[in-house]
């Protein structure tokens, strides 16, 4: 066993030594555990090991998930109407197919015209001399 001399003499020899440390952008982390990565994912990004991540960077982690989390949260009256715009559009198609598929027609008819109008006048504008 080595006494408690030599353990301090051997600090004082290993100034320098070992692993170098890496500079982790803490603002690069928070973006990353804001927008849900896996600490696997973080860890690779920042490259570190996902050990490490957890052990040195537990807290802003775990409190940069909890700002994604509320981030995330969309109303259930939106998700509702959008649900039940779907449950209208699949009922009209099973119930009136023919209603639907004229319907249907027609908006892409109309989509197709609106995106030509629109793509004509830009290239108007493009295309058009300018003045000196």
């Amino acid at each position: 066993m080595k006494s408690d001399k030599n353990k301090a003499i051997m600090a004082k020899k290993r100034n320098g030594a070992g692993r170098p440390r890496i500079n982790i952008d803490v603002n690069i982390l928070s973006s990353l555990a804001q927008i849900g990565c896996t600490q696997e994912e973080m860890a690779s990004v920042v490259g570190i090991s996902a050990r490490t991540l957890q052990r040195n960077y537990a807290e802003i982690v775990d409190r940069n998930r909890e700002k994604g989390k509320a981030s995330l949260k969309l109303p259930t009256d939106k998700i509702a109407e959008i649900s039940d715009l779907g449950n209208s559009i699949y009922n009209l198609s099973v119930n009136y197919p023919i209603v639907y598929g004229f319907s249907a027609i027609f908006i892409a008819l109309f989509a197709g015209v609106a995106v030509s109008y629109i793509r004509r006048q830009i290239s108007k504008r493009i295309n058009t001399p300018k003045a000196i």
